[in-house]
């Protein structure tokens, strides 16, 4: 395997017995790699399936790896005494993927020939060769924290499962319920959907692979009819599979991709059939096709309009959460009573460089990094060491969240720094450090201010001085009028929780690096409250509510795990209210027991969440 080739990878197929752990289960007891328990985790993390093809006994492996919690991380296992060539194509199959993404990793040789000889583009690599993997893990920067990816191959198992006792395919089929909407994408949904257009090549039948202007140019141009396709079926719910542009003028598309989770439905043809079978010039391979006059009578038609009607009430279902925020809400979120939401966040993170990345958490950034052309985006990411590309992307914009709860800490805090050519903008550190002053050299040089873990030396410093303006921290007006274009840009259904940050305490005791930031949180306190409190769309926490005694903060930014706790109580009385129930609060979790249970949680996460096995 050439390991430059590990962003093409969208599933590993692990053999056990000496290459996922040490020794032969079938002969006594096995040891644990812990590097590949990391690998595994973190490729799930990251949208990278895992599978097993292993000669064993099912029920003996199955009873290891749960034992270890790790069977979960799995999909598709195989594990019997037959040859392993045939079953790796067909987990591939069955998971409707390409060999050119797949990667077998096994000991014994004779194996990895057999695969490569009924694969020939499968990728495989000797466990010898593991240390390789596991360093090119950082190579993969799409990242999948809430795990849709592996939730979606789990339906998928399912209905293979089912697939299989049917009499046939078609009967299958019918009996699956498939229901089928086509609608028009919301503006919020097209770096979405053009992300879409670069990366799907399986069932991209024109593979028109566009910027991401030009593309946006198409969707408000009225030459050009798009459409985007979502399914669902009664093994779950796919989102969006599908997604089509017509071009009027010629009557011809320019862009027709699906999923190829959902290959095998008959999506493709229904859609086509849908549009009125326009004209199609399929380019490359693609792995189904579609005629014009065939007709898909197994799928129901839905139109947009009941889709939305058909969904459960948001106090019927999981509230799709979103947490975002640097480390006040990391610390706060295993507190929450999880039950009756699917949680996902955006917390600070350390990249491949070691540099911890914040400002991706920040209003100016998250507006930046949807309004700005990517090569200005890249330009600014090649000029300044302490950020990448991450900076400027969230999922806040998806389009799918009920509720978003947003700290607006890293607005009070971070300093702002203006690019002196074009006015773009970058935010690092806390607006007490300048890092275009030279007197602050010595003290950035010696490590005595915080840098985010970059070590800068005096070459970065004079780059920063000769082609950045420090700003300090953003004004308390443009936070508001940020926020205000957020909640803009926010589908109406979605909740927007803003965490505002503590103002008790006395700022001349603050560290250098919270020097004045009780001043500068209540400021913004006052005009987000003026602008945005009684906003139907908007709820408000008030970090400082939680603060009852001088122990309850640690700084001004930085609350104690007692008033953690209670912020994670305000957060969850919050949900119930965006919930409509009407049943009353629960009685207080003793605070020693919430925290057991945080401490558990945390050390999972910790071990999870790593970027880097």
């Amino acid at each position: 395997m050439d390991i430059d080739d590990i962003s093409k990878v969208k599933l590993v197929v692990w053999d056990l017995d000496d290459t996922f752990w040490k020794g032969t289960l079938s002969e006594g007891p096995v040891t644990l790699i812990d590097k590949n328990v990391e690998a595994i985790k973190y490729l799930v993390d990251h949208g990278v399936m895992n599978s097993i093809v292993s000669k064993n006994n099912f029920d003996d492996a199955r009873r290891e790896l749960q034992k270890h919690g790790l069977w979960e991380y799995f999909v598709f296992p195989s594990i019997d005494w037959s040859p392993k060539g045939a079953r790796i194509k067909g987990v591939i199959e069955n998971m409707a993927l390409r060999p050119d993404n797949v990667l077998f990793i096994d000991d014994n040789a004779m194996n990895l020939r057999e695969a490569s000889y009924i694969l020939p583009r499968i990728m495989t690599l000797d466990a010898a060769k593991l240390p390789e993997l596991w360093g090119a893990l950082g190579k993969i920067t799409k990242t999948d924290p809430s795990r849709k990816r592996l939730k979606q191959y789990r339906i998928l198992e399912t209905k293979c499962e089912a697939k299989s006792q049917s009499g046939s395919i078609d009967d299958f089929l019918r009996e699956s319920g498939i229901s089928a909407v086509i609608r028009r994408p919301e503006e919020s949904e097209l770096e979405r959907i053009h992300e879409m257009v670069m990366r799907t090549n399986q069932l991209n039948f024109t593979k028109d692979r566009c910027s991401i202007e030009e593309f946006a140019g198409q969707y408000a141009s009225p030459d050009f009819d798009m459409g985007i396709v979502e399914v669902s079926d009664k093994y779950g719910d796919y989102g969006i599979v599908g997604f089509y542009s017509v071009d009027k003028r010629t009557r011809s598309l320019r862009h027709f991709l699906f999923s190829c989770r959902t290959l095998g439905m008959g999506i493709e043809q229904y859609t086509y059939q849908q549009i009125g079978f326009p004209a199609l010039t399929v380019v490359g391979e693609v792995a189904n096709s579609v005629e014009a006059k065939y007709i898909v009578d197994w799928i129901n038609v839905t139109p947009a309009e009941a889709r939305k009607s058909e969904k459960p009430t948001t106090a019927a279902r999981k509230l799709k959460v979103l947490v975002k925020g640097p480390c006040d809400m990391a610390g706060t979120i295993d507190f929450l009573d999880a039950g009756g939401i699917e949680l996902s966040d955006e917390f600070n993170y350390v990249n491949d460089h070691g540099v911890s990345i914040t400002g991706f958490n920040h209003t100016a950034n998250m507006l930046q990094g949807i309004g700005a052309p990517d090569s200005d985006i890249d330009s600014l990411v090649a000029q300044v060491p302490v950020i990448d590309r991450g900076t400027f992307r969230t999922r806040l914009f998806d389009g799918c969240w009920d509720v978003v709860f947003m700290s607006l800490l890293p607005d009070c805090h971070e300093g702002v720094y203006e690019r002196k050519a074009d006015g773009m903008r970058f935010t690092f550190s806390s607006f007490n450090f300048d890092f275009t002053d030279p007197a602050n050299a010595e003290a950035i040089l010696s490590g005595h201010i915080n840098s985010h873990n970059y070590r800068f030396s005096a070459e970065d410093l004079e780059r920063l001085r000769r082609d950045f303006t420090f700003k300090g921290h953003l004004p308390a007006a443009e936070i508001a009028d940020n926020v205000e274009s957020i909640i803009r840009r926010l589908p109406e259904s979605t909740t927007l929780v803003l965490m505002l940050g503590n103002t008790k305490g006395d700022p001349s005791d603050a560290s250098p690096e919270f020097k004045g930031q009780v001043t500068v949180n209540k400021q913004v306190n006052d005009v987000i409250k003026a602008r945005l409190d009684g906003n139907p769309r908007v709820r408000i926490i008030d970090y400082t509510d939680m603060v009852e005694t001088d122990d309850d903060v640690k700084d001004a930014n930085h609350l104690s795990r007692r008033a953690r706790y209670r912020l994670a109580q305000a957060m969850d009385a919050t949900l119930r209210s965006i919930a409509g129930s009407t049943s009353s609060a629960p009685s207080n979790t003793p605070y020693l027991l919430a925290l057991a249970k945080r401490t558990v949680k945390r050390m999972a996460r910790l071990i999870n969440r790593r970027r880097k096995p």
